[in-house]
């Protein structure tokens, strides 16, 4: 027994149960928690997961459940850097000390947020599961810390979801205004949320404050999540590198990723570095959910095999803050924000390559029905040219994967354009990002 230890985890238990609940912003994610499953959440840093948590605890209380059967604990309280391996076990004995009459006998909600920044948590979480009458939410910022350790300890006694930062549709309804309807005082209100959701992005923090404010919450994320999640969890001797390695990439939104392009980069900087660690370092800061990399979706094997892949941010805005100006990439933030309401419906998000070598921005297949949606982004489309491009693009990736639909999101433009291929759907892009699926309804 360490008394100290106790004496905390006796603080934060109880600190836990005089804490009020509250609701804040609902989220298109619902969590389903399943008997004897353990209920996962991973997202990056800051983007509301401890939020939804306490929504979740409050649906709890709303039903009648004693405040003291839940125990929310975040393990990234700077009291618990040293807990050890035998801080497991002060957890549990700590708790149940506490509240001996619910052993077994009531059940208990735990809620552990951040849980992978301590080692062997899925030891703990599987006895806690496997001994006591409890339900189980632990949340993350890793992808892979989670996952690995998930598919160990923990194979098949666990159920994933993943959160990101406010879609525009979750915007316009923290904002109070409707996804969907008429009349003019509603498409003015989306309007101008539309407007405002292009400069502060997705992170609930962002809301409402001052522009250099945003900017400086947008850096720190960015330093919290580098540091924290990269650096001092993968024990990088070159932190620098890596930041300005991540800056680079966020310069190539919708982009291509050439690793030789960035290892001569380097290189011509006098900084030395191999191909080798720059994929590495990507590969994490795609686990820190900070970057997306997509790969090809081509309708030669070979074409695939040697195609690189696109680059895309976790929040637009923030791309802005770290980026600078980014007025001239006005369309590769529309480009992203689409991806990303892609990303939110399914993992399985493609950019596609025709035979005659046009681009499509995104090929999704949807989770549970494998349904295929092709989905190109064109700001503008009244330039002939512009038009004759897209549209030669579209027609010939329908025909390769045999769709007879798609849908091109644009700035403002709306319609139907009839192809010998099938329809193409032309719609704006504040209602495109307002709907909860993505378009796979169309």
């Amino acid at each position: 027994m360490n008394p100290h230890l106790r004496q905390i985890f006796t603080e934060l238990i109880a600190s836990s149960q005089e804490e009020e609940l509250h609701g804040g912003s609902r989220r298109d994610l619902e969590l389903s928690a399943l008997e004897s499953k353990i209920t996962v959440c991973v997202g990056v840093r800051r983007c509301g997961k401890s939020t939804l948590m306490q929504q979740q605890f409050q649906a709890l209380a709303e039903r009648g459940i004693p405040r003291e059967n839940m125990l929310m604990l975040n393990f990234a309280d700077e009291r618990l850097a040293n807990m050890g391996n035998e801080g497991w076990n002060e957890l549990y004995e700590t708790y149940y000390s506490m509240y001996p009459q619910k052993r077994r006998k009531e059940k208990v909600y735990f809620c552990f947020d951040e849980i992978q920044m301590h080692p062997h948590w899925e030891l703990f979480v599987e006895r806690l599961r496997r001994e006591e009458n409890c339900e189980i939410y632990i949340t993350g910022s890793s992808a892979a810390m989670l996952s690995r350790e998930i598919h160990t300890a923990l194979r098949g006694r666990s159920l994933s979801w993943e959160l990101f930062p406010f879609s525009f549709g979750e915007y316009l309804e923290r904002r109070g205004i409707p996804r969907s309807g008429y009349g003019t005082s509603r498409k003015l209100a989306v309007q101008n949320a539309w407007s405002t959701y292009r400069e502060e992005g997705g992170f609930p923090e962002a809301y409402g404050i001052a522009p250099n404010w945003r900017i400086r919450l947008h850096q720190d994320y960015f330093d919290a999540l580098l540091y924290r999640d990269v650096v001092e969890r993968y024990n990088i001797s070159q932190p620098l590198v890596l930041k300005q390695l991540a800056r680079r990439m966020l310069g190539s939104i919708g982009a291509q990723l050439s690793i030789n392009k960035l290892s001569n980069d380097f290189r011509s900087s006098g900084i030395s570095i191999s191909k080798e660690t720059i994929q590495q370092y990507i590969a994490w800061l795609e686990d820190a959910y900070f970057l997306f990399c997509i790969p090809a979706c081509s309708a030669s094997a070979s074409e695939r095999f040697r195609l690189m892949r696109k680059v895309y941010c976790i929040d637009h805005a923030m791309v802005k803050s770290l980026c600078g100006t980014f007025s001239e990439l006005q369309g590769q933030m529309l480009e992203n924000m689409v991806f990303l309401s892609l990303r939110r419906n399914t993992p399985e998000v493609y950019y596609y390559k025709t035979q005659a070598g046009h681009e499509v921005d995104f090929l999704a297949v949807h989770p549970s029905t494998h349904e295929k949606l092709l989905v190109q982004v064109c700001a503008r489309m009244d330039a002939p040219e512009t038009r004759q491009r897209e549209l030669r693009a579209m027609t010939a990736a329908m025909a390769e994967t045999g769709l007879n639909k798609s849908i091109i999101v644009t700035e403002s433009e709306t319609g139907e354009i009839n192809t010998t291929q099938g329809n193409i759907t032309l719609i704006a892009a504040p209602e495109y990002l307002s709907r909860q699926n993505a378009g796979f309804d169309y």
